[in-house]
This record gives structure tokens, sequence and C-alpha cells, in this order.
């Protein structure tokens, strides 16, 4: 009688699972390996997870069960790898134009890949005490302000700058738009105060020199003021001088 014997082959399953769960990322993976040969287990890179989980899970350094890798000396061999959503820093920063100088304390929050983010800058009367109603926003650089977490770190620049304001004055004969003098046009700082006012008769151009005059009639914004906003429009009319007798 001959007994033919043979050497047993190990199992070595490998399983991919959300952290704390049982639910997959990826299929198992099933090997056979010889006794008293060495054994590999592997994580997967997102790239290669299911579709559902793709770029948004990641290997979070955590395994349970046997060891990842070692010499085969039993039958059975289960591995379990665990994977979580990864998170995003996303810091923002609130600068006057050109510097770094902060006129508000820096954002920072994580957010979830695959999640949506989203960043503002900030109202004056939000800006610190010595920027309030004298700052404004102007431009901001570095990533997008808004937009859904696929990197390990975000940084967003808000800037603030003065804000100015055009005040445009007109001088029109009454009753019409035809220009007895060019416009003024004066750039002020907000929080400033402007002053406009009309001409001499002698100071009109040709053919309205010294035979036109102010006639007292405005319209349009304030003659003059502290600057709100940032455009304003006076208009002066001018009617024709009467003759001396």
């Amino acid at each position: 009688v001959i007994y033919y014997y043979e050497i047993p082959k190990a199992t070595v399953v490998t399983h991919h699972y959300i952290s704390g769960t049982t639910t997959k990322v990826h299929d198992d993976d099933r090997e056979e390996f010889d006794y008293n040969t060495e054994y590999n287990t592997r994580t997967y890179a997102t790239a290669d997870l299911c579709e559902t989980y793709q770029n948004k899970y990641f290997y979070i350094e955590y395994h349970t069960g046997d060891a990842p890798s070692g010499v085969v000396n039993k039958s059975n061999y289960e591995v379990n790898y665990y994977y979580n959503v990864k998170e995003s820093t996303i810091l923002v920063h609130h600068y006057i134009k050109n510097t770094t100088t902060p006129v508000h304390a820096d954002q920072q929050f994580t957010k979830r890949y695959g999640e949506d983010y989203q960043t503002s800058y900030f109202e004056t009367d939000e800006l610190e005490y010595e920027y309030r109603d004298k700052y404004f926003f102007n431009s901001s650089e570095g990533d997008a302000r808004t937009g859904v977490v696929n990197k390990a770190n975000y940084e967003i620049i808000y800037y603030y700058g003065v804000q100015n304001a055009t005040i445009t004055v007109h001088h029109y004969l009454e009753g019409t738009t035809t220009k007895v003098h060019e416009d003024d046009v004066i750039s002020k700082m907000f929080f400033e105060s402007y002053s406009t006012s009309p001409y001499n008769p002698g100071d009109l151009v040709s053919p309205y020199t010294s035979k036109y005059y102010y006639n007292n009639k405005y319209s349009g914004d304030s003659r003059s003021g502290i600057v709100g906003k940032t455009s304003y429009e006076v208009i002066y009319y001018y009617e024709l001088r009467e003759a001396d007798l």
C-alpha cells in the first residue's frame, strides 16, 4: 500500500473595510500559499477603490486580524484593513492689499474629501476695530473661494483696501446737458469730507464766458458732505446773464 502526501496550502483573505464597519471599499483579496513560505497582503490607493469610495477614502494605517505579512504556519489567515474619509485643512487669510497685515484673524477649518467648502470675505464692520469702516474687500488669490475638497490643504487670501469714491460735477445750461465748463472729477476716500462748487462767469468756456452765471439751482447728490458711497453726481445749472442797463 502506498500512501501519498502533499504539502498543505494556507488561505489568506484580506478585507478592505470602512473604519468601524464591515462595509467594503474594495473586493476581498484571496490567495493561497504553501506552508513555510512567506505571504504578503496589500492595501489599495484611493484611486483603486470601488467607484463610490474613490478619491474620498484612504487607508488609515490601521489593521486587525492576523499579521499583514509573515511565514505560513497555519491553514487560514484573515487580515482586515481599514479606510476612512480623509480630511483637508482650509486656511483663510484677510490682509491689507499687497501686504500680509491682517485686518481680521485667520480662519481655519477642516472638511472631508468630497465635501463642499465655502469661504467668504468680511464686511467692513466685521473687521478689527482699527480697520473697521475704513477698509473694504478688494480681491482674492490662492485657491478657489468655494469648491469640492480633493486635496489635503487649501489656502485662500482675501485682500482689503481703502475704498475710494468718485465725485463727478457737471456744469450745464439750465434745462439741457450742454456744458458751460468741463466736468470736475474728484476722488476721495470713504469717510473723507468732500466739497463742490460752481464756476464764476469769467471761468466758463467759450462762448459762455462772462455771459452765463450760476443761477443757484443744482440737482443730484449733496454739494458737500462725508463720503459714504462709491459714486456721487452733482449738477450745477447756469443761465444767460441779463445785460446791464
